[in-house]
């Protein structure tokens, strides 16, 4: 076959697919086994919302909206089976790769089901320890000085109280680690 001869054929497959597409309305979706009622006209159609039907939850799925206008294509060469291909609204969207989960709707974005928590805001997280920072280092610096204050009176007062506290003291920091993770941005 020439180039040519490929092209038409190809075109003829194309609209010859396009010739069993229709446009209709979301009524209901079961994400459980993937599938929307969708209304096209007076017929309710069963259609597919993730391309493979299979019960492995790895890949890529967008969940339709009820109520939605959804653009629906043959699956293969079955003029039975339809999946949706272009949506006029979204539920969600869920996506799988190896360990890698994400389920994103309009309420939120969760990844790995969540199993960390929420991310923190770097810049107020960074401003909340520091501020806790700057709280201690002035205790360190005051404390000596109100053993000081307070005199001699017990061994653990006084410029006796105030030189052991300055001596345990001595080599200890603060350590604040860099705790952005550069790889999830929001």
């Amino acid at each position: 076959m020439r180039n040519e001869e490929v092209r038409e054929a190809f075109r003829d497959f194309v609209l010859e697919l396009l010739s069993f597409s229709f446009t209709g309305k979301v009524e209901s979706v079961d994400e459980q086994n993937h599938t929307a009622k969708v209304r096209h006209g007076d017929l309710p159609y069963t259609v597919n919302f993730k391309s493979i039907q299979d019960n492995k939850s790895e890949g890529l799925w967008i969940v339709p909206a009820v109520g939605s206008d959804v653009f629906c294509v043959p699956e293969g060469q079955s003029k039975e089976r339809f999946m949706i291909v272009k949506y006029s609204q979204i539920e969600r969207i869920y996506f799988e790769i190896g360990d890698t989960k994400c389920n994103v709707s309009t309420d939120n974005v969760v990844f790995n089901d969540g199993e960390n928590g929420g991310l923190a805001k770097v810049k107020e997280l960074n401003d909340s320890v520091n501020s806790i920072k700057t709280y201690v280092e002035a205790i360190n610096t005051a404390l000596p000085n109100a053993l000081n204050a307070i005199g001699a009176g017990t061994a653990s007062s006084g410029a006796a109280g105030a030189a052991s506290y300055t001596a345990s003291m001595q080599g200890q920091l603060i350590e604040i680690k860099n705790f952005e993770n550069t790889k999830i941005k929001h």
